[in-house]
């Protein structure tokens, strides 16, 4: 669905590009989801841990990529936990910054 896409929004994109965007964007949206899932954890049950609720990403990610043997044609990826678990340090840090400023 992604491929076909971005030939609509970038015209002329030969299949490695379209490819390269369909990896990069699938990446992008596990990054987005994990700082959404940490987003989510502290300002609600966690609110005042926020080191367990990065756990708590980690160990969602790697659980994740762990049920990934049993799915055919998939297999798990530590490279994966670590692009998941970043998206939750990510958003940890982005709201130190965003009270810091504040």
């Amino acid at each position: 669905m992604i491929e076909p896409a971005s030939g609509a929004v970038i015209p002329g994109v030969t299949a490695i590009g379209a490819g390269v965007i369909h990896v990069l964007s699938r990446k992008l949206a596990h990054f987005i989801e994990y700082g959404v899932l940490y987003w989510l954890l502290v300002r609600g049950p966690m609110a005042e841990r926020r080191g367990w609720a990065l756990l708590i990403c980690v160990i969602y990610a790697l659980t994740d990529e762990g049920h990934q043997i049993f799915v055919p044609g998939r297999g798990p990826s530590l490279f994966d936990v670590g692009l998941d678990a970043s998206g939750g340090l990510f958003c940890r840090y982005l709201l130190d910054f965003i009270r810091e400023v504040a």
